[in-house]
């Protein structure tokens, strides 16, 4: 019977190119990730009449990112404190959506204030903050254990 190999026996170049191929297929994923979200909201814009260059919009989307994560340390801190709540399970969720929408608007209002070219409505950063709050609800893991009923 054969022994498995293990990367101790793999020469140093197959390693190399073996990482390398992970790191690139990481970082393709994660470019990915950005375009997706930068077209999404380039066509929010478009649809809702926002006339600006795309550099604009890569600055914007930038922007909403970094307040976005630095918002998230407060909505892990608010999810953590909602799990002690008693609350039922459609309670839950419109508590919980409520959170993300107001955090978000936050990061879209903050986005928009840093952004001299991109003047956006009170209406079309509400749209934002709605979709960016329904994409995090929906890939919410305690959210989905929460809601589900069950303690699995």
């Amino acid at each position: 019977m054969k022994k498995k190999d293990s990367l101790k026996n793999v020469p140093v170049h197959e390693k190399v190119i073996f990482f390398s191929l992970i790191g690139m297929a990481i970082l393709l994923a994660l470019g990915g990730l950005f375009l997706f979200f930068f077209l999404a909201v380039k066509g929010l814009f478009f649809l809702f009449g926002v006339r600006c260059d795309n550099g604009d919009v890569l600055w914007f989307v930038l922007w909403f990112l970094f307040f976005d994560t630095i918002f998230d340390l407060l909505k892990y801190g608010g999810k953590f404190a909602m799990g002690y709540l008693p609350l039922e399970k459609t309670q839950m969720a419109v508590l919980l959506f409520l959170f993300y929408f107001q955090w978000n608007g936050l990061a879209v209002y903050l986005a928009d204030s840093f952004m001299d070219n991109i003047q956006l409505t009170f209406a079309v950063q509400a749209v934002l903050a709605l979709l960016a709050a329904l994409a995090e609800v929906a890939f919410d893991d305690i959210f989905s254990k929460k809601i589900s009923g069950g303690d699995e």
